[in-house]
C-alpha cells in the first residue's frame, strides 16, 4: 500500500464513521417517534414494539461497527502523525495535517492557506511523493 493510499483510506474511514452516526442519529430519531406512538396508542402495540425493538439493534450494531472504526482511525492516525512529522517542509506537514488529521476538506484548506485547492493538491503530491521515496521499513504502513 503507498502513503497515499493509507493517507485517503484514514479520510474515508472518516468520512463513513460520519455517515454511520448521522444514521444512528436518524434511527434514535425513529426510536423516539415510535415510542411515543406505543404510548398514546390504546390497545395492542405489540407491532410498534417490534419495530423499536428492530430499531434499537440496529443502532446498537451501528454504535458497535463506530467504536471499531474509531479505534482503527485512531491507530493510523499516530501513524500518519509520525510520517507527516518526517517532512521538512512545514508548509507541507501543515497541508497534510490539515486534510487526513482535521479531515478538512481541499476546498477549506486552500482558503486557509490563501491558495486554490489545486496548488493544495500538488503541494499535498509533493510530500507524498517525499514520504513514498524515503519509505523505511520501520512505517507501519501494510504493503
Amino acid at each position: 500500500m503507498t502513503v497515499r493510499d493509507y493517507f485517503e483510506n484514514a479520510y474515508k474511514i472518516d468520512q463513513r464513521i460520519n455517515s454511520k452516526i448521522e444514521r444512528i442519529q436518524a434511527y434514535e430519531s425513529l426510536a423516539t417517534n415510535i415510542s411515543s406512538t406505543i404510548s398514546g396508542m390504546p390497545g395492542s402495540g405489540n407491532k410498534n414494539i417490534h419495530k423499536m425493538e428492530n430499531l434499537l439493534v440496529k443502532v446498537a450494531d451501528l454504535q458497535n461497527e463506530v467504536q471499531e472504526e474509531l479505534e482503527q482511525l485512531i491507530d493510523m492516525k499516530v501513524e500518519i502523525t509520525h510520517l507527516i512529522n518526517k517532512l521538512e517542509n512545514r508548509e507541507q506537514q501543515l497541508i497534510l495535517e490539515q486534510r487526513y488529521l482535521c479531515m478538512k476538506t481541499w476546498e477549506q484548506i486552500a482558503v486557509d492557506f490563501g491558495y486554490n485547492a489545486r496548488h493544495i493538491r500538488r503541494l499535498r503530491d509533493e510530500a507524498i511523493d517525499f514520504l513514498e521515496i524515503t519509505k523505511k521499513s520501520i512505517y507501519k504502513i501494510p504493503t
